[in-house]
């Protein structure tokens, strides 16, 4: 039997792998490498990102050196909550490291070894917004992954929604609970809201899922 050692550097391999393999599709070379870190969470049991300086050319330029950062694919749910003839969802804030600022966006979360995208997804609506639901509830949103950020980094998204009818004991319930998974050290803030006044919120989340949902609400 494979132990969780093994299987935690599995993961980051497949990941890798998956990434050279894209290069060899696109024609591309990869002339060097080298791995300069990787960071694992929840006391090292689950594999988190590994970055790379790399060498590659393809058949339009010549070598160009940049940095990849491997990461895990991840899962992005929208709901559509239908109350007195109107349109709700539930966003998520929290603070980012990047310049310490709250980001509000959709409830989202990555996806682990072994894990199907609609698993990951259901166990992110349960530690997120603390609702349990069962994979036939979810819906894509889109039939393919999503390229986030297509730059420096091999993260892909998958979009679901899902729909639910809700009373007026739902706002006090959700709007503003605070939730988050400890051991990965989140602290989050649900927010309710109307699905035509989140436009407002700088987030790629919210911009790509709301198009992808126009044709399902």
């Amino acid at each position: 039997m494979q132990s969780k050692k093994d299987k935690i550097k599995d993961y980051g391999e497949k990941l890798f792998n998956i990434w050279t393999n894209k290069l060899k599709e696109k024609k591309c070379k990869l002339y060097s490498y080298k791995k300069i870190g990787k960071i694992y969470r929840n006391k090292g049991k689950k594999f988190f990102v590994a970055l790379y300086d790399a060498k590659i050319k393809n058949k339009n330029s010549g070598k160009v050196s940049r940095y990849i950062t491997i990461v895990k694919p991840s899962v992005i749910i929208i709901p559509i909550l239908y109350f007195n003839k109107e349109i709700f969802t539930m966003l998520v804030s929290q603070t980012r490291i990047y310049d310490g600022s709250e980001i509000v966006e959709f409830p989202a979360g990555s996806i682990d070894l072994d894990q199907k995208p609609v698993d990951a997804a259901v166990s992110e609506i349960q530690e997120e917004l603390n609702i349990n639901l069962k994979k036939k509830d979810l819906k894509k949103a889109n039939s393919k992954p999503i390229m986030i950020e297509p730059s420096c980094t091999s993260s892909t998204s998958y979009f679901f929604y899902f729909k639910m009818k809700i009373e007026k004991s739902f706002f006090k319930k959700f709007h503003l609970k605070r939730t988050g998974h400890k051991m990965d050290g989140e602290v989050i803030k649900i927010k309710v809201k109307k699905i035509n006044k989140i436009h407002q919120y700088n987030s790629a989340s919210i911009h790509v899922g709301l198009n992808l949902i126009r044709k399902f609400i």
